[in-house]
C-alpha cells in the first residue's frame, strides 16, 4: 500500500516574534502489509514540516491515542523535533476526520482517502 499525505498549517502564532506564520507537509511512503486498522494503532511517524520561512523541521512522533466520536475519528500524536527548525521542542499534533467511513476498509475499493483538519503545537521553546 502507498500512504500519501498533504497538510497545510496556517495561522502560526508565535510568542517570540517569528515570522513563522505556516507550514506545508508532503509525504509518500510504501508500507507492505499495511491494513486500514493500522490506522488504530500506536505506532511511530515521521514528518517533515516545511515553513513559510524556507526552513525545515524533522519530527519524530507517536500516535498516543486513536478515538471516534460519532462520525469523527481523531489521532493524538506526541513528540520531539529532532533536527531543524526548532529542534528539541516538544510537539502534539491533532488530526480531525470528519465523517470518515471505515467500514469501507473492508471493501475491494479499500479506503481511498481521509480529509480533516490538524492543529500542531510546539512548546519547550525557551
Amino acid at each position: 500500500m502507498t500512504v500519501r499525505g498533504a497538510g497545510e498549517l496556517s495561522g502560526c502564532i508565535g510568542l517570540l516574534g517569528a515570522q513563522v506564520s505556516s507550514a506545508s507537509n508532503r509525504t509518500e511512503t510504501f508500507r507492505p502489509g499495511y491494513s486500514c486498522l493500522d490506522l488504530l494503532a500506536i505506532v511511530p511517524v515521521l514528518a517533515r514540516l516545511t515553513w513559510n520561512t524556507g526552513e525545515v523541521s524533522e519530527i519524530t512522533q507517536t500516535q498516543v491515542t486513536v478515538r471516534t466520536e460519532g462520525l469523527a475519528l481523531v489521532f493524538v500524536q506526541m513528540g520531539t523535533v529532532r533536527s531543524g527548525k526548532f529542534e528539541g521542542a516538544t510537539v502534539v499534533r491533532t488530526f480531525s476526520y470528519l465523517s470518515t467511513d471505515l467500514e469501507a476498509c473492508s471493501s475491494a475499493e479499500g479506503l481511498a482517502r481521509l480529509e480533516g483538519t490538524q492543529t500542531l503545537v510546539l512548546t519547550g521553546l525557551l
